[in-house]
C-alpha cells in the first residue's frame, strides 16, 4: 500500500512540474515535494525492501520515456531550421541527450541498489532527473 502511494506522489511530483504556470514556485514545491517523498522512500526501503526501489524505478523511467518521446519532437524541430539556426541549437541538444544518457544510467543503476546504499542512489537519480528536465528547458526555450 505505501508503495502504490509513493509511486503515485512521484508520478505526480515529475508530471506536475510543467501544468504550473508559475516555474519558480513549481519548481519549488516539486522540490519540496520530491524531498518529502524521497524520505519516506528511504523508510519504506528499510520496512518493504526492494518494493521502494521498483517503485522508484518505475516513476523514473517513465519520466525517461517521456522525456525520451519530447526529446524526438524537438529532433524534428531542428530538422526543419535552416542551417544557422541548427548550428545554434546544436550544443544545447547534445547537452540534453547527454544529461539524458546519464539519467538513464543512473535508473539502470537501481538494479543493484540495496538499503544501504539506496539514499545515494536515490539523490542520483533524483539529480540526473533535475539536470535533464533543466536541459530539455533550455533547448525548448531556443524554439
Amino acid at each position: 500500500m505505501k508503495t502504490g502511494i509513493l509511486l503515485c506522489v512521484t508520478a505526480l511530483m515529475l508530471f506536475g512540474v510543467g501544468c504550473s504556470s508559475d516555474k519558480e514556485s513549481a519548481a519549488k514545491d516539486a522540490q519540496s515535494t520530491a524531498t518529502s517523498t524521497m524520505e519516506s522512500a528511504v523508510e519504506t526501503v528499510a520496512s518493504e525492501g526492494t518494493e521502494a526501489v521498483q517503485a522508484l524505478a518505475a516513476s523514473a523511467e517513465t519520466k525517461l520515456k517521456d522525456m525520451s518521446d519530447k526529446i524526438a519532437t524537438l529532433e524534428e524541430k531542428a530538422d526543419a531550421l535552416g542551417a544557422q539556426a541548427r548550428t545554434l541549437i546544436e550544443q544545447p541538444m547534445a547537452n540534453l541527450k547527454q544529461a539524458h544518457a546519464t539519467a538513464t544510467e543512473k535508473v539502470a543503476a537501481l538494479q543493484d541498489v540495496t538499503p544501504e546504499n539506496f539514499t545515494t542512489a536515490k539523490d542520483e537519480v533524483e539529480k540526473s532527473l533535475t539536470d535533464l528536465s533543466s536541459a530539455y528547458d533550455k533547448v525548448q526555450s531556443l524554439f
